[in-house]
């Protein structure tokens, strides 16, 4: 994931959110382009952060990509329901992330920085 990580810093600022509570407060404080969300977050979980992004005010359009171990079919519908654009399964495919990232961005009502919130995508092992 460090490279995955180094390659997006390169054309993104890359704002990290360690737990589910944290990804909100970032995600309200930076208004990112984009958000990486992964799924099982702590504190509250990722579907949750979704369903809060989605209901306040200002950011409730930033584009979400949910990442997750869990890749069946119930687990994409369960993301796309709570309001995610997108689903990455992990383990994540450098050259997809790239491309989701950057069409996902170039889609963001956010224009005024290129920044994604990473809530627990990046810096996980899987």
């Amino acid at each position: 994931m460090e490279i995955m990580t180094r390659s997006l810093e390169k054309n993104y600022l890359i704002v990290k959110a360690y737990n589910g509570k944290e990804a909100l407060k970032k995600a309200i404080s930076e208004r990112p382009n984009l958000i990486l969300m992964d799924i099982s977050l702590p504190i509250m979980d990722g579907l949750s952060v979704t369903r809060r992004i989605r209901s306040t005010k200002d950011i409730e359009d930033i584009p979400i990509v949910a990442v997750s171990a869990g890749a069946m079919p119930h687990n994409i519908t369960d993301a796309m329901e709570a309001g995610c654009n997108d689903f990455i399964a992990k383990p994540v495919r450098p050259g997809l992330l790239r491309e989701k990232v950057n069409q996902m961005v170039d889609k963001s009502p956010v224009h005024s920085r290129s920044s994604i919130v990473d809530c627990g995508t990046l810096n996980s092992k899987s």
